[in-house]
């Protein structure tokens, strides 16, 4: 049993002809609908291959290795430079504010948040020079320049800005 190809939003539908015109195929337009389902799938990016591989099988590459970076904390998926910024401030700011609680609770505020946000811009540091890395060694892995990029910003952005604010109002001694 075969099935006609699609050519609309409705598979079944071809609307006749308008003004003297042929029918819109799929390649020329897509509707609404269809445009709303075809959203780009996240691909993984194996660093010691330098492969994408857009159908991981339990966090892992064809040829076993993790699609994880410890310099990136976390899996080598694809991301562009907003939203792995946007991800990592509001991860770092969360972070901070959990160890200035637990270190209130601890009735020692203050001794030793700004270690916490000296690791913050270091780690911003390591994931920057690896994202240089990666854009001088090219391939697939260059897919993963911006989520570095972003990720560093937002590190050395968030810890710089609450170490400084610490200081300013006196928390951090």
């Amino acid at each position: 049993m075969e099935t006609a190809p699609k050519t609309g939003c409705f598979p079944r539908f071809n609307p006749p002809a308008r003004s003297g015109l042929r029918p819109r195929t799929l390649k020329e337009g897509r509707c609404a609908a269809e445009r709303r389902y075809d959203r780009r799938q996240a691909v993984y990016i194996c660093t010691k291959c330098n492969q994408p591989v857009p159908d991981p099988v339990k966090g892992k590459c064809p040829r076993g290795h993790l699609l994880t970076d410890h310099h990136l904390l976390g899996a080598t998926r694809e991301q562009p430079f907003g939203e792995a910024f946007l991800k990592t401030l509001g991860a770092c700011v969360v972070f901070f504010l959990a160890t200035a609680a637990v270190l209130a609770l601890l009735k020692k505020p203050g001794s030793s948040a700004g270690y916490v946000l000296v690791a913050m811009i270091a780690i911003g540091i390591l994931a920057l020079f690896r994202g240089l890395k990666w854009k001088r060694q090219g391939g697939a892995v260059g897919r993963l320049v911006p989520r570095a990029t972003g990720m560093a910003v937002a590190c050395i952005l968030a810890g710089g800005g609450l170490f400084a604010l610490g200081i300013a109002l006196g928390l951090i001694h």
